[in-house]
């Protein structure tokens, strides 16, 4: 048997991205959503919102790091393109993202609506410290509560993490791409 010249020889793998990102993707987002309920139901987003935001992002990158090792190690035997394992984390990304944008308006009108007004109350109160005259928190809060509405933050996180995932599925690509 002739044995191969270089890297380029070798017959390349086709697998498709979406399987390994699609299991990735909802089992990190069904993760991240169950992590929200449990920072909510026990005060941390108000109380250490600093250490709910970590252990998100924590959970937000491995399972992008994870998804682009699975499909590097099990679905392409080993070896991966750059691009390859961009796509992979991306989609993983992208499924997350929805599970969140979902999850969140769910969240804030089905399960728990007062947030939305605890919400607009803190911001009052901080306008408030600002020694902001009437007229002006009334301006203010009016652009304000656009912003506190369940589809416009469901719309803000999507793009949010769309923007973070991109980032971290470039870092992941380049540490798991493998030629030979």
């Amino acid at each position: 048997m002739e044995e191969m010249e270089n890297y380029n020889d070798v017959p390349e793998v086709k697998a498709s991205a979406f399987s390994t990102a699609l299991y990735y993707g909802l089992i990190g987002g069904v993760i991240l959503s169950i992590w929200s309920v449990i920072a909510y139901m026990s005060n941390l987003q108000e109380s250490a919102g600093w250490l709910n935001t970590v252990i998100s992002i924590v959970i937000f990158i491995a399972v992008i790091m994870m998804a682009t090792k699975a499909h590097r190690d099990k679905k392409l035997g080993g070896v991966m393109s750059f691009g390859k394992g961009f796509s992979v984390g991306f989609l993983t990304v992208l499924i997350m993202a929805a599970i969140g944008a979902v999850f969140t308006i769910v969240y804030l009108q089905l399960i728990d609506p007062g947030v939305l007004q605890e919400a607009e109350r803190q911001m009052e109160r901080q306008m408030a410290e600002r020694d902001m005259s009437r007229e002006e928190m009334e301006q203010a809060l009016k652009v304000g509560r656009v912003f506190i509405q369940p589809g416009v933050m469901a719309l803000m996180g999507f793009v949010f993490n769309l923007i973070l995932g991109a980032v971290v599925s470039l870092i992941s690509a380049a540490i798991y791409q493998r030629q030979s």
